[in-house]
């Protein structure tokens, strides 16, 4: 390999770096402004510039390996991004995001992940069950629970329940995360921004479901469902 197009994969790869960079600080912001209470109607903007540089993110990374794009965020991120798309309102982010989970290495429109999978085909197609086995998760399998139900009985009591215990154990799920109990690591640790379930309160929103058996949860962002369901 000669050193000019050395030179030229190196800048490449800071380009990927870099704009990952901008996307976790357009995140960090994000997450800061809702969690202090800022109006929601500004989320959006600060939301689409996530997306965007994760978009330039794997473009780059594309670019370096001479390939496809890859996929840009991972389960929880995708998840939460979905949950966020929906309760904003954000049809078209919702679409961008399924593009980052998914990545264009696939030949069809399944994500590798059985609750990616569920909540992205709501989004677009409506509930369709995957004809092949897809990647289990037991943290998310209430949020397929859900959907399957809500899907096949419509019962809406039973599916508030579930949605429940998948809130009273959210935070502890995630125990193995960088970011778990960084709020008790501050002012020299700088991850925490909040801890919101996004995706269940999509859910929640989606179906019209009752949520008073969530609101005693500090991880379940009423507001932001308040909001939504007001029609902005």
């Amino acid at each position: 390999m000669s050193v000019c197009l050395l030179k030229m994969m190196n800048i490449i790869a800071g380009e990927a770096h870099r704009w990952n960079s901008i996307a976790d600080c357009h995140l960090k912001i994000l997450m800061l402004d809702f969690t202090a209470g800022q109006p929601i109607s500004l989320m959006s903007e600060r939301f689409e510039q996530v997306i965007q540089c994760l978009e330039y993110e794997v473009a780059h990374t594309a670019n370096f390996n001479q390939s496809t794009r890859p996929s840009g965020i991972n389960l929880e991120r995708g998840l939460a991004f979905w949950g966020l798309a929906v309760l904003l309102g954000e049809n078209d982010l919702s679409a961008r995001i399924s593009l980052l989970a998914l990545g264009e290495q696939r030949d069809d429109d399944y994500w590798e992940s059985e609750v990616l999978n569920l909540c992205f085909h709501l989004m677009q197609n409506g509930y369709k069950n995957p004809a092949r086995e897809l990647l289990y998760n037991p943290y998310y399998q209430d949020l397929c629970s859900v959907i399957r139900i809500m899907h096949e009985n419509n019962d809406k009591a039973q599916a508030a329940q579930i949605l429940e215990h998948y809130i009273k154990d959210w935070y502890k799920c995630r125990k193995g995360d960088f970011w778990y109990n960084g709020h008790n690591k501050m002012p020299d640790y700088t991850y925490y921004s909040g801890y919101w379930a996004f995706e269940a309160a999509a859910l929640v929103y989606l179906f019209d479901l009752d949520d008073r058996l969530l609101l005693k949860s500090m991880y379940y962002p009423k507001d932001l469902v308040e909001w939504a369901r007001t029609g902005h």
